[in-house]
């Protein structure tokens, strides 16, 4: 079956992050991270440490010489909305939700962002002799945050069974648990041709800032691309952006698409 492409006037969006993991750099310092901040200072003017992402089995992000974990930088623009995360085995770009800030910009212009930067990223290393990137696994994560106007942690599980196809949690009489106050659930579907999976992942939660009971939606797409030319990551890219917000529609009542998030035919 050929599944219409969706979009939305105002879909659920917390974040969205698109990256590229490869082989370590193993010539790559703080110093060099620094330098290449000044590059792209104008768009990104602040900076933080964030602690380190570990792939599976692998301790990357040591300095050679002394043993000491590099840390993961962000660098950040003024408006709080968009970053560029960096360490010696990653490269990510993330668009995220502030309110009264931007709108969501459409994935388009957050792909070509992350392109254009590691574009860049990529002539620096180059220039400074630090390395070349090697890609290794591709991905794609969108962040959904679903919610109730109310204080009611349970509301939560009559927010699921409202807004997903697949929950229905049982209310008659003879049952003797009530219904539950955590809920976490995963699933994982395999990409077509073997080229990666797509995690979706739902999770109860609270938010912090009000402490507003929430459901957290994730949908990440990751891939291995090693050895592959860059015409085919972009691919992936695309199929993974497909794949996201199809299974996004896949997994969520169509009443719902239209009544809270507009979705447009």
């Amino acid at each position: 079956m050929d599944y219409p492409f969706p979009s939305f006037r105002a879909p659920p969006l917390q974040e969205v992050s698109i990256g590229i993991r490869f082989e370590p750099l193993t010539r790559l310092r703080i110093p060099h991270v620094g330098l290449f901040w000044e590059l792209v200072r104008r768009d990104f003017p602040n900076a933080e440490h964030a602690f380190p992402i570990f792939s599976e089995n692998a301790f990357p992000n040591q300095d050679p010489s002394t043993g000491l974990l590099l840390p993961r930088v962000w660098l950040i623009n003024a408006m709080d909305t968009r970053l560029i995360q960096l360490q010696p085995d990653r490269f990510l770009f993330n668009w995220r939700f502030r309110e009264s800030q931007e709108t969501y910009p459409r994935y388009p212009e957050i792909a070509k962002s992350f392109h254009d930067y590691l574009e860049l990223f990529e002539k620096f290393i180059g220039e400074a002799n630090i390395g070349l990137i090697e890609p290794t696994i591709a991905e794609l994560t969108y962040i959904n945050i679903l919610e109730e106007k109310t204080s009611d942690v349970a509301a939560t599980t009559e927010l699921t069974d409202r807004i997903f196809r697949d929950f229905q949690w049982g209310t008659d009489n003879e049952r003797f648990l009530p219904k539950p106050s955590t809920l976490n659930w995963v699933a994982t579907f395999a990409l077509p041709e073997n080229r990666g999976v797509l995690k979706a992942t739902l999770a109860r939660g609270t938010r912090a800032k009000d402490k507003q009971p929430i459901v957290q939606f994730d949908l990440a797409a990751s891939g291995q691309v090693n050895g592959q030319p860059r015409a085919e990551i972009d691919a992936w890219y695309a199929l993974a952006h497909e794949w996201i917000v199809k299974g996004f529609v896949d997994l969520t009542k169509p009443d719902v698409q239209q009544k809270m998030w507009g979705r447009e035919q």
